[in-house]
């Protein structure tokens, strides 16, 4: 599938060298529409594409994402290796417009889903 959304903050929370001296990058980045935000687990080169983004208040296409549970209770989304994350527009008919608002008071990646009823 794909999802175009608005790119809101993007908070680096790895940036580390490893012995073999590449480094490794993560971010939580904030990314939504005009019903609410979740996170996206950003990884390396991820992180300049949605930093320059979130500056200009742009948008981006998320090909092939998958859904994570973080801590076994709170949603985020991830492009993995067969996942694509390109800047809006990309060029590809099949793409959706982007959301014109972004509502950033509704959060779902802050939901402890461990906490709600199953019925």
């Amino acid at each position: 599938g794909c999802l175009c959304r608005l790119v809101g903050d993007v908070n680096v929370v790895v940036d580390k060298l490893r012995v073999d001296r590449s480094r490794v990058r993560l971010a939580e980045v904030s990314v939504g529409d005009e019903t609410g935000t979740v996170s996206l687990r950003a990884r390396d080169d991820q992180i300049d594409v949605l930093q320059e983004v979130s500056q200009r208040s742009g948008a981006v296409v998320l090909r092939n994402c998958t859904l994570e549970l973080f801590q076994g209770k709170h949603i985020r989304l991830a492009v993995t290796k067969w996942g694509k994350l390109s800047t809006y527009p990309d060029s590809v008919a099949s793409t959706p417009p982007p959301p014109s608002t972004m509502n950033r008071n509704r959060n779902f990646s802050l939901i402890d889903l461990s906490l709600v009823a199953s019925e």
